[in-house]
């Protein structure tokens, strides 16, 4: 396979104004854009309307605000990912959020404060509904029978500012049941864009309008699927477009993942506490070098700019495990990454390594890269989770990792 191509030909037009949107909502300025779209572009993806209906059978009705109606009974629920409790629902930024609950009865409700996401709706484990920027509005679905029924709601969607879902209820003559326990262990996943499953659903690398947004899907990504494989809930600080100490094409400086690597939304500068993770890996690198560094910015030159990556990784591999001793860190490297990036990336696994520290390099199978603007397509996705499940398989057979 040849090598990666440059950026500017991995990002087409509705990647650059996404990056866009990106330096917009963290107040850094403008970006650069292509000169031109190309032609021959496929056609824009149609947007769906806020409330689709998948499973037959079912009614549904969105109905504006975030108010239930008088009767209804919350849902408890129990949720994994990273947000922030907001009275009986919960503010959220960073990608992946699963919520887990429970009812009796035909119908369920669900109130949301979010004209920015997509989500997936699955009840007794078949899709039930999809729900799309529903700014504020409450969902009310029916026709599942009397139950009792297993909710999850998935966030599949990136986005750039905190949303909110209001909350969970079920409609008079229903009953609110228990939730489901929350995952006993945690896996933290700190990336970019090729974690969270930027375009995975397209098939081809030009993506028009909103065919990005329409086909990100967190929930088929490798991080996704090495939780589940092992039972574990999944932290995803991940976010197009972010580096460890440079995002993309040098925007937003002061807000790579050295910075809002501990917080709960990137948004708010409030540190998140949250108990010791069982598993950490950081796939990270590609934005801080890509594209070359340009006049004006924090390095001189790469070499510079590499000297500052491999501190910076150092210093946030010591700080996890100060806060967690003893718990395993996978250093992912793509295949792709260029000689310099891989270099420092084995170059801080080894000297940890050799203080006798749990980190290790893991590198990852080429990738066909046929999804949006290069990035990892649906098979590219379940051949890295496959490769990493291997791996953790292996540290929980030989004792490097506590078995689940």
């Amino acid at each position: 396979m040849a090598a990666r191509p440059p950026v500017e030909r991995r990002l087409g037009g509705a990647g650059w104004l996404l990056v866009l949107a990106v330096l917009v909502m963290a107040g850094a300025g403008a970006a650069l854009l292509p000169k031109h779209l190309g032609r021959g572009r496929p056609a824009p993806m149609v947007m769906p309307p806020a409330l689709q209906i998948v499973q037959p059978g079912l009614a549904g009705a969105l109905s504006h605000g975030v108010d239930f109606a008088p009767g209804s009974q919350p849902l408890s629920w129990t949720a994994a990912g990273r947000w922030r409790a907001a009275g009986a629902g919960l503010d959220h930024e960073w990608p992946g959020l699963v919520l887990d609950a429970r009812f009796a009865g035909d119908g369920v409700l669900l109130a949301f404060d979010d004209p920015l996401n997509r989500y997936r709706l699955t009840v007794d484990g078949t899709e039930a509904a999809q729900i799309t920027r529903p700014g504020q509005a409450v969902v009310r679905l029916s026709g599942f029978g009397d139950g009792p029924h297993d909710l999850r709601l998935e966030r599949l969607s990136e986005a750039w500012a905190p949303a909110r879902i209001a909350g969970l209820a079920v409609p008079a003559g229903g009953a609110a049941l228990d939730p489901p326990p929350p995952p006993a262990r945690r896996i933290d996943v700190y990336g970019d864009s090729d974690s969270l499953g930027y375009g995975i659903a397209h098939k081809g690398r030009t993506c028009p309008g909103e065919t990005i947004f329409l086909t990100t899907d967190a929930t088929q990504t490798w991080p996704m699927r090495l939780a589940r494989q092992f039972g574990a809930g999944l932290s995803l600080v991940s976010r197009s477009g972010i580096g460890l100490v440079r995002n993309y094409g040098g925007a937003a400086p002061g807000r790579a993942m050295a910075t809002l690597r501990d917080r709960l939304l990137p948004s708010d500068p409030a540190p998140a506490d949250l108990p010791a993770p069982w598993l950490t890996l950081i796939a990270l690198g590609d934005n801080d070098v890509s594209p070359e560094l340009t006049a004006g910015e924090a390095w001189p030159d790469l070499p510079a700019l590499m000297a500052d990556f491999t501190v910076t990784l150092e210093r946030m591999i010591r700080d996890l495990l100060a806060r967690a001793p003893g718990h395993p860190i996978l250093i992912v490297a793509y295949h792709d990454a260029g000689k310099p990036l891989h270099g420092r990336l084995e170059e801080v696994a080894a000297k940890l390594a050799a203080e006798g520290a749990p980190v290790w390099l893991v590198s990852l199978p080429r990738l066909d890269r046929l999804a949006c603007d290069w990035h990892p397509s649906l098979a590219d996705h379940v051949l890295m989770g496959d490769a990493l499940i291997r791996t953790v398989a292996a540290m929980i057979a030989d004792g490097r990792l506590e078995a689940p």
